[in-house]
């Protein structure tokens, strides 16, 4: 239930409350599967804050060295691939370092330690992230402060941040095997998606974050 608020905070920076709507949404499914793979949710989670930054911090050695792990833990090559981009988009979006461009070849010399074979995802998985290109298309500017510092989030960050979400979903990385794997992150696609139903049917009435920014 943790990665479902995570990944929604992440997904819309603005609309925190629609975090809650995600952990509902995704309540059931791992109160009946304690043995949820965390790997997976972690390496996301970890590519995702890389590119988007809503910590308003720039990627450290010791972040660049999580992602990596996490990404050699999984022994696959599109998440080998998956953490290049991130480190590279990390780079060359706006307020990039160039520390990041050396982690990202790391990330592509260190391809994969065990055969994966990356599987194709079928329409109705396409169709189910149709939500959360919306989301994209509607993310133009972003009023939320950063959780460090409270700087002025970037947008076109924001945007490749859900964009990786998004690339990953729809790959299925069937190293890990089956799609319910990334539930949270599912759960959290909907919930903000169904947040912004909510706010638009409102009126704009539902104030966008629950802190002031």
């Amino acid at each position: 239930m943790f990665f479902a608020w995570a990944f929604s905070r992440e997904l819309d920076p603005d609309r925190e409350w629609t975090a809650f709507v995600a952990v509902l949404l995704v309540a059931p499914w791992a109160l009946t599967r304690p043995e949820m793979a965390q790997g997976p949710l972690f390496w996301l989670l970890l590519a995702t804050r890389t590119v988007n930054r809503t910590t308003g911090l720039a990627s450290t050695w010791l972040d660049a060295a999580l992602l990596l792990w996490a990404g050699w833990q999984t022994a696959s090559l599109p998440v080998a691939v998956l953490t290049a981009a991130a480190f590279a988009l990390d780079a060359r979006l706006p307020g990039g370092m160039r520390r990041a461009w050396g982690f990202a070849l790391v990330a592509l010399v260190a391809t994969v330690h065990g055969g994966a074979v990356f599987a194709t995802q079928s329409l109705w998985q396409a169709v189910l992230l149709l939500p959360l290109l919306l989301v994209v298309r509607a993310t133009r500017r972003v009023e939320s402060a950063s959780d460090a510092g409270g700087f002025g989030m970037i947008a076109q960050r924001v945007r490749f941040g859900q964009g990786l979400v998004a690339v990953t979903l729809l790959a299925g990385l069937a190293c890990w095997g089956e799609w319910w794997v990334f539930a949270p992150v599912w759960a959290a696609v909907w919930g903000t998606s169904l947040g912004r139903l909510l706010s638009a049917a409102l009126g704009g009435k539902v104030r966008p974050s629950l802190r002031e920014a």
